[in-house]
């Protein structure tokens, strides 16, 4: 349900857009037909235009389509591990869950508000008594004589008084409307304000369409030979009467001085219509304010929305280890390895290491795991003991630091790594008491990164695989700075890793004493080639290969003066220091190949 909602923010900010611009330079125009057609491109372009870029940008990607997605692998990241092993995420925002709460519970008061006015209409329909039957067209009359005639989808609907008052004008009106389908530009714009009810472009675009529609049935009247004050006399007599303002076209419709008027202005010269080029710029504005970090960073952060504000489970793993107010961080690199104590920050070449918590939170332990690489320095190895209160994990990623803290019931406690800083100088934290949340939590952040990530072309065809590890600072905003790769394994896949950190959303920042601050992340990339891919990928080759071997049956061979034709298969005999070049020459057909051999 969060895709929706981010959907329909993003499209009703285009669509917004675009009405307005519409209602500046165009809704005046005395030309009706070429309105309408600009109302249905409004609502095509904003509701396509987040789709068609979707796909553009999955065209556009780096890989091509020669080469079939490779399998990347991520592994679990910041995560607390409960003694079964359960992964636990951050909470998702309170204002997310209220935010899409309140929209769907919009959209389905939106929703039974459409469907009842729909039960309404048939029931009078069915209850009516029919009339006629004009070009498949039916006419329905009523005895409710405070119904105002209507038409929708294949009926025309007037009370008996007005059947056998003013039935004809009535009903060349109605059938016009028929006749030019305006119904079903209702049904779309009633289908927009379902999911749009909080925009009021949403609302305003379709009565700008009612009014297109009630400009074209006028014209169709006028244009029968009824006088145009006898037909005014009609509307203004029908001002009054109950609408079906959602899904019919009602007689009495809205804004009678502009229908009216309308009546009596000529026709929009053709040139005018480039008016409507206004648009073009109009929809880049548009785009340009939905790409703004403010907007796109709420967008995004809606796309990922689920129904549950928080996860219930954090507060039992906090419990199984005596632990309430420090999280651990996977942490940055520092500048040299050492021993591991509890209130220290040291160095970790490659490897993991965890300190292990006793069950009644009284005591820390080693719980060593092996270093795959050394980076000149020690292999941590121990953790000595020490008695706390309450003790957090000590976790550190490879090639990260790591930091052993404590906080005992009256105080908190946070570390700050004196050699690690933003490139503006500025310190950013490495343990606090509120770790920085991806919108949607852990799992949420790996799915994103899976559809954004590319393999590069050339380390696909290279057959290179490794793991990236890439480090970068959640600032106090939320926003992502200081990326950096800290293991590296290739150029294009650092550099891929880096590009698709830096797109990633607006996180829930990281919290301390209360206070938003600037926090460490660290996130590790596996790149793997699906094994089956590289066999196929290699019989391509070989086929490739097999296929130039046959064609070339024959080659000639020159040395001075002479030349002979000999089977491919001699060439193989010749000795390497004999050539002295070889020339291919591509003929559209098999390759004529001519072996030039040293004199003798």
């Amino acid at each position: 349900m969060g895709t929706l909602l981010s959907y329909s923010l993003y499209s009703s900010i285009l669509l917004s857009m675009l009405y307005l611009t519409y209602k500046w330079v165009m809704a005046g125009e005395n030309q009706h037909r070429y309105n309408r057609v600009a109302l249905w491109l409004i609502y095509i372009v904003a509701l396509t235009a987040l789709p068609a870029a979707e796909w553009a940008r999955g065209f556009m990607a780096d890989a091509p389509a020669s080469v079939p997605m490779a399998e990347i692998d991520f592994e679990d990241i910041m995560v607390s591990v409960a003694d079964q092993g359960e992964l636990v995420a951050p909470a998702q925002p309170l204002w997310i869950t209220v935010l899409l709460w309140v929209y769907l519970a919009g959209v389905a008061a939106t929703l039974f508000q459409t469907v009842w006015v729909g039960l309404r209409l048939r029931r009078i329909i069915s209850r009516g008594e029919e009339a006629g039957r004009y070009g498949g067209k039916i006419v329905v009359v009523t005895d409710d004589g405070g119904i105002a005639p209507f038409s929708w989808c294949r009926y025309v609907v007037m009370s008996r008084k007005d059947w056998e008052e003013d039935g004809s004008m009535i009903l060349v009106h109605e059938l016009q409307h028929l006749r030019l389908r305006h119904w079903i530009d209702l049904l779309m714009a009633q289908a927009v304000g379902v999911f749009q009810w909080y925009n009021p472009a949403a609302w305003l675009m379709r009565e700008e369409l009612k009014a297109v529609h009630e400009y074209q049935a006028d014209g169709a009247v006028l244009e029968s030979g009824v006088g145009a004050r006898q037909y005014q006399m009609l509307l203004i007599k029908k001002a009054v009467g109950h609408r079906f303002t959602s899904l019919a076209n009602s007689l009495n419709h809205s804004k009678l001085k502009k229908r009216i008027t309308m009546m009596y202005n000529t026709d929009t010269a053709p040139s005018r219509r480039l008016r409507g080029l206004a648009l073009l710029p109009a929809l880049a504005v548009a785009v340009g304010v939905a790409n703004l970090d403010v907007v796109a960073s709420v967008i995004d952060d809606t796309a990922l929305a689920s129904f549950v504000a928080d996860n219930g489970d954090d507060a039992t793993v906090a419990e199984s280890v005596g632990v309430q107010s420090v999280d651990e961080v996977m942490l940055p690199p520092a500048e040299k390895p050492d021993d591991v104590t509890v209130g220290e920050t040291v160095t970790v070449a490659v490897g993991d290491v965890a300190a292990s918590v006793s069950s009644d939170g009284t005591s820390c332990e080693p719980a060593a795991k092996p270093v795959e690489e050394s980076a000149g320095g020690r292999d941590v190895t121990e953790v000595p003991p020490h008695e706390v209160s309450e003790t957090a994990e000590v976790v550190a990623a490879p090639g990260d630091g790591v930091s052993a803290s404590a906080s005992s019931a009256e105080g908190k406690v946070a570390e700050r790594r004196e050699s690690s800083r933003h490139t503006d100088g500025s310190q950013p934290y490495t343990v606090v008491e509120s770790k920085p949340q991806f919108p949607g939590g852990e799992k949420a952040l790996l799915q994103y990164i899976a559809s954004h990530i590319r393999y590069p072309q050339d380390a696909y065809s290279d057959g290179i695989e490794g793991r990236v590890v890439v480090s970068f600072v959640v600032k106090k905003d939320g926003s992502i700075g200081d990326v950096k790769s800290i293991r590296k394994i290739n150029p294009s896949l650092d550099a891929e890793a880096e590009r698709v950190i830096k797109t990633l959303p607006t996180f829930t920042p990281g919290m301390l004493n209360g206070e938003a601050v600037d926090v460490w992340y660290t996130l590790p990339v596996s790149f793997k080639i699906k094994k089956d891919e590289i066999k196929k990928d290699d019989s391509i080759k070989e086929e490739k290969t097999t296929a130039m071997t046959r064609s070339l049956e024959k080659v000639t061979l020159y040395q001075g003066n002479e030349s002979r034709t000999v089977p491919y298969e001699r060439i193989k005999n010749i000795n390497p220091n004999l050539i002295d070049s070889i020339n291919v020459i591509k003929n559209g057909g098999r390759p004529e190949v001519n072996v030039y051999l040293k004199s003798v």
